[in-house]
């Protein structure tokens, strides 16, 4: 028994940092390999230029998306902030930072998920929302910490310590 190659559903892609992307020429069987410069795997979307910038729009747009589902829930003045951020942690960033492990974030990136992070703690109370305050006295009101950059961080290195065969 032995394994064969479907060119027609195969495709390769070469990740380079240069500004115009190195042609490949794999052929197998005498048929010429399709090179592509992005491609979906596993939901993840993987470009050739090694940037993640449209990965991570998506994945905030879905979080945002997730986040306006549970709007009834996360408006409710019975249930306490701390539940709400509970609800917050396992519905909208367990969206958000899907894949996160292989991101490469920029500066303009990492304000981006910054500005979601604040956006939706400072969402979880109206009364808050409605002040408009800055994003520290947020922070201060919900006894809450900037941790999502962190929390990416964190999930990058797990992610490497798993081939360099290390314990973070």
């Amino acid at each position: 028994m032995c394994l064969s190659l479907n060119v027609k559903k195969t495709e390769c892609m070469v990740i380079s940092k240069k500004s115009s992307n190195p042609k490949w020429n794999l052929v197998s069987k005498g048929e010429k390999v399709k090179q592509v410069t992005k491609f979906k795997y596993l939901g993840y979307l993987i470009t050739s230029d090694g940037r993640c910038t449209s990965e991570i729009s998506k994945r905030i747009a879905m979080a945002k998306d997730t986040f306006q589902k549970m709007k009834p829930i996360l408006a409710n003045r019975n249930i306490s902030i701390t539940t709400k951020i509970r609800v917050i942690k396992t519905y909208v960033w367990s969206v958000l930072l899907y894949g996160g492990e292989g991101w490469t974030i920029n500066k303009e990136t990492e304000k981006k998920l910054e500005a979601v992070e604040m956006g939706v703690h400072q969402k979880i109370d109206e009364d808050i929302m409605d002040r408009k305050k800055a994003n520290e006295w947020v922070l201060k009101e919900a006894n809450l910490e900037r941790s999502l950059i962190k929390t990416i961080r964190q999930r990058q290195l797990q992610f490497l310590a798993i081939f360099a065969d290390i314990r973070v």
